[in-house]
């Protein structure tokens, strides 16, 4: 999926990817791919690994405007409002090029361990 706003989904997402094989080694197979969904805070990659959204982002440590981002766990404030004026106030069609990025970066590595 390619948006015309200039957000680079797959960069943050490997960022983050990266941090959790650090941070939560075996993390991969804990997140169920069918459910991914980054606009929902129970079934985006933290809330799945840690029960929700928020308790990922205090065990890690992170900031929710800075790191998370960074990491590709969420979107800005600004980023949020810019999408919508592409897909409206529909928060799966926001997220799903940042959902996307993480699903592809977990299929790939699932596939290299097999």
């Amino acid at each position: 999926m390619t948006t015309p706003v200039a957000i680079d989904f797959k960069a943050r997402a490997q960022k983050g990817f990266d941090f959790l094989q650090r941070q939560r080694p075996g993390w991969l197979h804990a997140v169920d791919l069918p459910s991914l969904e980054l606009s929902d805070c129970r079934f985006c990659v933290l809330g799945q690994l840690m029960g929700d959204y928020e308790d990922g982002i205090v065990s890690l440590a992170l900031d929710y405007h800075t790191t998370a981002v960074d990491h590709g766990f969420s979107l800005t404030g600004s980023e949020v409002l810019e999408l919508r004026k592409i897909y409206g106030n529909d928060s799966a069609e926001i997220y799903a090029p940042l959902t996307e990025a993480w699903r592809e970066l977990i299929i790939a590595a699932r596939a290299e361990q097999t």
